[in-house]
């Protein structure tokens, strides 16, 4: 037989982070928009980008932190100064406590990949109580619930994307419904304890049969 399962959430990376976490984050009145993966052309990364420049044109204290390295890393600090685009942080690749903070200075996390698996990245910002704005790829269409997780897209469009992230900063109510809801979700779904039991029971299975 077939199991499908998923990728999981280091619990040590979510350490120390809770509702009261989250709640207090919705507080802030500058918006970190976050992309964290690898610097390829098909993870979306120059999506990534238009999408936050059309935000910044509208929100000018808007920000944007891009983690991670890759083949693209030179064009992509290119792209960023040919376009004059401002308040970008480009932190290179991330682990440990660094990873952690890029998560906890987000506010809305970005990923419009060409194709996945299932992202871990995507499950971490979750776990973080990030509201995530995502493309209609791997194992994402399996239960990633628009309004309720963010918002998921078969578009490339930043156009489109921004309006997305638009919908979630405007609207403080969803956003804050939004955040919980992936937090608690990531909990009881994707962190590493609950994996785990998850593929025991499979074993047990097989081993009674």
């Amino acid at each position: 037989p077939l199991f499908l399962e998923s990728t999981l959430v280091d619990e040590e990376l979510i350490k120390g982070v809770n509702k009261e976490f989250v709640e207090e984050r919705l507080n802030k009145k500058n918006i970190c928009i976050l992309y964290l993966a690898r610097l390829e052309k098909t993870k979306g990364i120059y999506e990534a980008i238009d999408t936050y420049s059309i935000i910044k044109a509208k929100h000018p204290n808007a920000k944007m932190i891009i983690a991670g390295d890759g083949r693209e890393e030179n064009s992509v600090k290119k792209y960023i100064s040919d376009k004059r685009i401002k308040d970008i942080t480009l932190l290179g690749f991330v682990e440990g406590e660094t990873k952690r903070q890029a998560y906890q200075n987000g506010d809305i996390y970005l990923f419009p990949s060409y194709f996945e698996g299932m992202p871990n990245s995507v499950l971490e910002a979750m776990a973080f109580g990030l509201p995530v704005v995502t493309r209609a790829v791997g194992g994402l269409v399996d239960f990633f619930k628009d309004e309720r997780n963010g918002f998921i897209t078969e578009s490339y469009d930043p156009e489109v994307l921004s309006s997305f992230v638009e919908r979630i900063i405007s609207n403080e109510i969803l956003a804050k419904e939004i955040a919980l809801n992936n937090y608690q979700y990531a909990r009881d779904n994707f962190t590493s304890a609950v994996v785990v039991k998850r593929i025991e029971h499979i074993f047990n299975q097989i081993i009674n049969k």
